[in-house]
């Protein structure tokens, strides 16, 4: 009760009451600023402590919160168009020399064409972008920031998504829920399938990718398990997206349509990295391209600068 008492003296000055604090115990004094304590939010804390300092400190206060925030902003916008590279990748499987210390650098919202025959060792490479393998030796920047990719969850978070030749969907959901698996919102399904509804919604206006979402992914044409998988790696929030061989399974109108909205992308920023072993793709939709033979790489050039005999 005595503290109690004491707690509402302190939240009311009254005269005396320094006197009444220096006469109280350590642990008492500790106790009721706790309580005080508990009982401020952190905005009140703050306006009381901004209250308290002089107007020439509040002003040097705000200059370096206000820079901080400007750092923070260009530091995030400049970070975004720095080009991602791999740098001296080695991978072996046993006797097998997949990758010879590869180097790849690949500017930010371009499209970027890897070419080789099979064994080249570009889907070993690219696998190893996303965290499927991990390299022998070598290293990985993202946005001129080296990051470490264990798995393909270390790969979602650094903005890297993948869309394999053979899709990775389970049939017997619905499109919307191969979405939502391993990304759920929250632990309430209806709520949490309405929120994801919502953000693909938005993301298929925005990009032109229109799936049914209700219908299950057995019922959907190729094409549209494509355009999916897609939209899969985008609202995870894909800023590079791999595509392995992604017109093998294809017709040719739904080739046209996929390089076309492979072009929307690029101009929303999104970076393409296009594994084919057909050059009138590359030469058609790619800024820049990387042929590798046995595991190296033995061209690396912007597209206007070679052709289809020299690819």
């Amino acid at each position: 009760m005595q503290s109690q008492e004491a707690v509402c003296r302190v939240e009311r000055p009254q005269d005396g009451l320094i006197n009444e604090w220096q006469a109280i115990g350590i642990g008492e004094r500790k106790t009721i600023i706790g309580h005080i304590g508990r009982s401020l939010t952190p905005s009140t804390r703050a306006r009381r402590w901004i209250s308290a300092i002089s107007s020439k400190q509040r002003s040097i206060v705000a200059a370096i919160v206000v820079g901080a925030l400007i750092g923070w902003a260009l530091g995030a916008v400049i970070g975004r168009w720095l080009p991602s590279r791999m740098r001296a990748i080695d991978k072996r499987f046993g006797a097998v020399h997949a990758n010879r210390s590869v180097d790849l650098t690949v500017r930010s919202g371009a499209a970027h064409g890897i070419v080789g025959e099979n064994g080249a060792g570009k889907s070993t490479l690219m696998s190893i972008l996303y965290g499927f393998y991990q390299a022998d030796s070598g290293t990985v920047e993202i946005d001129g920031q080296p990051v470490h990719i264990a798995d393909s969850r270390d790969a979602i978070a650094a903005g890297i998504g993948m869309v394999h030749q053979h899709f990775m969907l389970v049939e017997s959901l619905s499109a919307l829920d191969n979405v939502m698996l391993g990304a759920e919102p929250g632990w309430r399904l209806t709520p949490a399938r309405a929120q994801v509804r919502q953000g693909l919604d938005a993301l298929m206006r925005e990009t032109g990718l229109h799936v049914r979402l209700d219908l299950p992914v057995e019922d959907l044409p190729v094409g549209e398990r494509q355009r999916l998988e897609i939209l899969k790696a985008l609202y995870r929030g894909a800023r590079i997206l791999i595509l392995d061989e992604p017109t093998a399974v294809l017709t040719p109108a739904e080739t046209a349509a996929l390089f076309e909205t492979l072009r929307g992308l690029r101009a929303r920023g999104t970076t393409i990295l296009l594994i084919t072993h057909k050059l009138k793709e590359i030469m058609s939709l790619c800024d820049a391209v990387t042929v590798m033979r046995q595991g190296a790489v033995v061209l690396d050039c912007p597209v206007a600068e070679t052709g289809i005999e020299d690819l």
